[in-house]
This record gives structure tokens, C-alpha cells and sequence, in this order.
């Protein structure tokens, strides 16, 4: 299977979000420490599901999931949680066995 990977989200690497969804990012850097950004996902998991996942690490806040134009999943997501310290376990996962894929 092929891996799935979590990295921290940086907003220069990606795109430029509206100023209402900025908050907690530090402006200089273009990060969100509260924001992971995952990679890998099955294709079939919707936002519950990865919520469901990911609430081990701790509490999730928004999920935005990619999609192609047909409402088909790319297999990643934008995870914010509520506390930077869950960044860090979720970052953990990176490169784990997850669903045949590897995160």
C-alpha cells in the first residue's frame, strides 16, 4: 500500500486561506500550529470518519478534506485541532499502516 503522510501545515506551500479561517496562524511564517496536514487517506473517508480517527490525538476542531470537482476524495486533509500539543501526536503517525495505505 502506499503511505500516507502528516506533516505540519504551512500556508506558503499551499494556498491562501480567507482572513476569517487565519486565526492562531503565525502571519510571519504563513503557519498554523494548530493545523496538520494529512496525506495518504483512503479515498472513502469522509470528514467523520477522519475526525473519528484523528480524535485519538485529541480534540478536532475542522477537517477540510480535498476533493476532486466530481465530490471524489484526493485522500488529504487540512486537520485543525484544538490544541498545538495534538499536532504533535498526529505528526507521530506519520508514515504509519493505516487502511492498507501508510500515513
Amino acid at each position: 500500500g502506499q503511505s500516507i503522510m502528516v506533516k505540519p501545515f504551512s500556508a506558503q506551500s499551499w494556498w491562501k486561506e480567507p482572513s476569517t479561517q487565519k486565526a492562531g496562524r503565525n502571519m510571519e511564517t504563513g503557519q498554523d500550529a494548530r493545523t496538520a496536514f494529512v496525506g495518504g487517506l483512503p479515498w472513502d473517508m469522509d470528514q467523520e470518519s477522519v475526525a473519528k480517527e484523528f480524535n485519538a490525538c485529541g480534540e478536532v476542531q475542522q477537517i477540510r478534506l480535498l476533493t476532486h470537482a466530481d465530490g471524489t476524495g484526493k485522500g488529504m486533509a487540512f486537520i485543525v485541532f484544538h490544541e498545538v500539543a495534538s499536532v504533535e501526536k498526529a505528526l507521530a503517525r506519520d508514515g504509519e499502516k493505516f487502511r492498507g495505505r501508510y500515513l
